[in-house]
């Protein structure tokens, strides 16, 4: 046998075994240590990715919202709108009562009760009633009933 042999035969002082067991215990608190440290850095990235994503979410939900109460306005305005007339065609040529102030004034009159009309004849409410328009102006809109 060699030296090397009797280095193997001999046995291990306390010593040297608890010197062998802390660096096993050693190695073994690096790997968890290593593993911690893995952890938390994939802790960070993942937090990271989350926080950014929130972000985006975040915004597309506040543009949403912002396009959805801008429909909501549009919505209401035109819920509110009153309905086009078209402005009076021909020419008055006189400042009194007279047969051309009387056609144009109905003319305009019964285009805006006919929008009027169309319009609460939409409404469920009014559907397939009878609606009757009453005027009465003695000074203004002579002949009108």
């Amino acid at each position: 046998m060699t030296t090397d042999g009797k280095a193997q035969d001999q046995e291990k002082t306390p010593e040297e075994i608890k010197l062998e067991q802390e660096a096993v215990i050693a190695a073994l608190k690096d790997q968890i240590a290593q593993s911690e440290l893995a952890a938390a850095q994939a802790y960070n990235t993942i937090q990271t990715s989350i926080a950014a994503a929130n972000e985006k979410a975040k915004s597309e939900s506040e543009k949403a919202k912002s396009e959805a109460q801008a429909a909501a306005i549009t919505a209401k305005r035109e819920l509110f709108k009153g309905p086009e007339v078209n402005s009076l065609e021909g020419n008055i040529t006189s400042s009194g009562d007279f047969i051309e102030s009387n056609i144009l004034s109905l003319r305009s009159l019964n285009i805006a009760f006919e929008q009027l009309y169309k319009k609460l004849n939409d409404d469920d409410f009014f559907h397939n009633k009878t609606l009757q328009f009453v005027i009465y102006d003695d000074v203004g809109i002579q002949g009108l009933e």
